[in-house]
C-alpha cells in the first residue's frame, strides 16, 4: 500500500507538477517504513544457506540506500510547500462553458494540457487562452480546473460553479449540474456540459464536490 502512489508521483514529477506537501512527506515516510520491514525480514535468521542470506542482505541494503537517495533528492529538489491556507481566496482570471478537455481535472502545465487535447503544447496553450478570452496563460502563476457534468441526454444542461473552498492545503471545488428549465422537444442529441476556470495556481490537493455528476436520466 505504501508504494501505491508511486505512478502518480512519477507522472507529476515528469510534468513539473509536484511539490512536497504534508501528504507527500507521509508517503515517503510510509514507504521507507515498508522497505525497513522488508529489510528486517531479509535479515531474519532462516534455514537458507549463508550465500543466499548474503545475497538477500545485499539486495536489501541496496534497495534501502537507493530509496534514501531518492527521498533525499525529492526533499531537496521539491521543497516543503504545505502552509495552512485556510480561507485564502484564489483569484479567478477567466471562466468558460466552452469545451476545453474531457473529464474533471486539474491542469498545471501546458504539457499536461497538450496530452489531453492532442498537439503541440505551445500551440494548444495559445488556443485555450483564446477560448478563455485572455492574452496568454502563465503556467508559473496560473492553472486550469475543468469540471465535467458527464454525458447528459440533451442540450440545456450546464455546470454551475458554487465556490472554491480551501482548508489547510486542500482545495475543494463545489459545483452543481443544472438541468434544463424547458421540456424536451423533438429528437435530442446527448451533450457533455463542462465548466473551465483559469485561476491562481494552487499546488495542494484539489478535490471535486460532488466527485462526479449524478447518473443521467435517459
Amino acid at each position: 500500500m505504501a508504494l501505491a502512489g508511486l505512478p502518480d508521483l512519477v507522472m507529476r514529477m515528469q510534468e513539473g507538477n509536484f511539490t512536497l506537501s504534508e501528504r507527500n512527506y507521509k508517503w515517503l515516510l510510509a514507504s521507507a517504513g515498508a522497505i525497513l520491514i522488508i529489510l528486517v525480514r531479509m535479515l531474519w535468521p532462516s534455514s537458507a544457506s549463508r550465500t543466499w542470506v548474503a545475497i538477500e542482505l545485499g539486495i536489501g541494503i541496496g534497495i534501502y540506500v537507493a530509496w534514501l537517495v531518492f527521498a533525499f533528492v525529492c526533499v531537496n529538489r521539491y521543497p516543503m510547500n504545505d502552509p495552512d491556507m485556510t480561507g485564502h481566496q484564489l483569484r479567478i482570471f477567466a471562466e468558460t462553458g466552452e469545451f476545453v478537455v474531457p473529464g474533471s481535472t486539474v491542469i498545471r502545465d501546458k504539457h499536461h494540457l497538450a496530452r489531453l487535447r492532442g498537439g503541440d503544447p505551445d500551440r494548444i496553450s495559445v488556443d485555450v487562452a483564446k477560448i478563455l478570452k485572455v492574452d496568454s496563460i502563465d503556467w508559473n502563476k496560473q492553472m486550469l480546473i475543468v469540471i465535467s457534468g458527464g454525458e447528459q441526454p440533451r442540450a440545456g444542461y450546464r455546470v454551475e460553479r458554487k465556490k472554491l473552498d480551501i482548508h489547510k492545503y486542500k482545495l475543494t471545488v463545489h459545483w452543481a449540474l443544472v438541468e434544463p428549465s424547458t421540456p424536451a422537444k423533438g429528437k435530442q442529441v446527448p451533450t457533455t456540459p463542462t465548466w473551465t476556470i483559469l485561476l491562481e495556481r494552487f499546488d495542494g490537493d484539489v478535490v471535486f464536490d460532488p466527485k462526479s455528476a449524478p447518473p443521467p436520466n435517459w
